[in-house]
């Protein structure tokens, strides 16, 4: 049976996951996403208009995909993870 302390906590944190900053504490994220604006505004100089328009609405749905599988992904991570620690320690 799921102690009432754990659903609490989980939600609680689960709703500030998206409080976290990743840019704070990766300077190779930082180093990455550089590269690809650096690459990105290469690439769109390079486009014609239309083109540009495509790679714009590409980008867009590929940030949106990658945030989500992300978000997803932590915030379970995350979650387990404290859930695992809380019930270690009132056990």
């Amino acid at each position: 049976m799921e102690k009432p302390l754990i659903k609490e906590l989980q939600e609680f944190l689960i709703a500030r996951c998206d409080e976290i900053n990743i840019n704070e504490g990766s300077p190779q994220f930082k180093q990455a996403d550089a590269e690809v604006d650096r690459l990105y505004d290469e690439l769109k100089a390079l486009l014609s208009e239309e083109s540009q328009k495509i790679l714009l609405r590409f980008n867009d749905r590929h940030c949106e995909r990658m945030a989500a599988a992300a978000n997803a992904v932590y915030q379970k991570g995350f979650a387990e993870g404290l859930q695992f620690i809380v019930y270690l320690l009132i056990s």
